[in-house]
């Protein structure tokens, strides 16, 4: 897991390019906006956690970070001026045009759902990544493989979450 370490002078120089509907972005603040980046990554002020990239922390050193949303891969690169965050970016909610997916599915589970988009998932990672406790997120889960939406298998003690083929189809 890599950690950016930010300072005050680093939030203030940091910005974002093409993130999609900007006054959604503004509205969300920008703990949350940092927060909804991608599944893999958590902010936790100072802290920017990026889970899957080489372990490691940087330090900002008041460079500030540009993140770029163009990217089709998470991958951050420190060595210039001032260092970049490469990162597929999934809008918030309220900016999605399928927001009416979480009208029929329900907010949570509309939310496991999109999470999955992006890959198998345990009912831990699911729960950390949706914010919810971790019985909340098998709930949901279970109530998606009802569905035909969500296949689940079991790896030792950990029990792992995918898309079906129609639960992809249900994404778009």
């Amino acid at each position: 897991m890599l950690r950016v370490l930010f300072d005050v002078e680093d939030l203030a120089r940091t910005r974002f390019a093409a993130v999609g509907d900007q006054l959604a972005w503004v509205r969300a603040g920008l703990g949350d906006l940092l927060n909804a980046l991608h599944p893999r990554i958590r902010w936790q002020a100072p802290v920017l956690e990026i889970r899957d990239l080489p372990d490691g922390t940087v330090r900002l050193g008041g460079r500030g970070l540009l993140v770029d949303a163009a990217a089709r891969r998470l991958r951050f690169v420190s060595g210039a001026a001032q260092p970049v965050l490469y990162c597929p970016v999934v809008a918030p909610a309220s900016a999605r045009p399928d927001s009416a997916l979480g009208e029929v599915l329900g907010r949570t589970r509309a939310e496991i759902l999109r999470l999955l988009g992006d890959g198998e998932r345990s009912t831990a990672e699911l729960a950390g990544a949706a914010r919810i406790s971790p019985s909340r997120a098998s709930q949901c889960a279970a109530a998606l493989r009802a569905a035909g939406l969500v296949a689940t298998r079991r790896t030792g003690r950990s029990v792992r979450h995918g898309l079906t083929g129609r639960g992809r189809r249900m994404l778009g």
